[in-house]
């Protein structure tokens, strides 16, 4: 009913043209269901974010932006723009998009976090993290219900001191103290060796700014998106 009456429906916008996945296909008509409006945004053509914008989505790009996409999506964004941005380990330099995300106040630890303590991990694999899920207005409701959360191959997400107080960043997924962010990933070892990055980590973190009286900045960023593929979700009974 709502689809067939509102002339209106919000839009997202999901970032093209730098290898980002694709959406997985129940999650996209999950998204549909909900009556909201997917559409690609090339920046390199648009220029900017579009005025309609609802939310830009942002996922796991494997090349760089531009530097002038990067300034477009921190002008939306500083602008009272709402974001949902997911990054994957690779071993390129992305600095423009690492860019958007230290304006807020954030980055990624080198390497791939791996769990010490066996009841943050499954399937018997140290890097498929089940971390804690932490009450927020972003994550209450899979927090109450008692879900579980499976993210497999996350980096790490530190939080810098170097950002504006009007920055608040919340943590969504946190790993346990155990954690460590393995930055040899060649080693063959699965222990924590020398050089490895101590936890514990955010996976996860709510980021928001006020901008003005009536505008305020959002942004949700997960450091993996395999939280998105279908058979990830399966294995929590949709947690994800």
């Amino acid at each position: 009913i709502s689809y067939v009456t509102s002339e209106n429906l919000p839009i997202l916008y999901t970032l093209d043209g730098h290898g980002e996945k694709e959406l997985d296909s129940t999650l996209k008509e999950d998204i549909e269901k909900a009556n909201i409006d997917i559409q690609s945004l090339n920046l390199l053509t648009e220029e900017k974010v579009p005025d309609d914008a609802a939310c830009l989505l942002i996922n796991a790009p494997t090349s760089d932006i531009s530097e002038t996409e990067k300034d477009a999506v921190i002008e939306y964004l500083e602008n009272g723009g709402k974001a949902m941005i997911f990054s994957d380990y690779t071993q390129d330099d992305l600095p423009n998009f690492d860019a958007v995300l230290e304006n807020y106040g954030v980055k990624c630890a080198e390497g791939i976090v791996f769990e010490g303590d066996n009841q943050h991990y499954g399937m018997q694999m140290p890097y498929y993290l089940v971390p804690t899920v932490n009450s927020t207005d972003a994550s209450s409701e899979t927090a109450s219900a008692g879900f579980y959360v499976l993210a497999p191959y996350a980096q790490g997400i530190q939080k810098s001191d170097d950002v504006r107080d009007t920055v608040n960043i919340e943590s969504l997924l946190t790993t346990s103290d155990s954690a460590y962010s393995k930055t040899d990933l060649n080693s063959g070892s699965l222990e924590k060796e020398d050089g490895d990055v101590d936890g514990p980590f955010d996976l996860g973190v709510s980021i928001t700014e006020t901008v003005d009286d009536d505008k305020e900045t959002h942004i949700i960023y997960y450091s993996t998106s395999n939280l998105l593929k279908s058979q990830i979700n399966q294995m929590v009974s949709g947690g994800n």
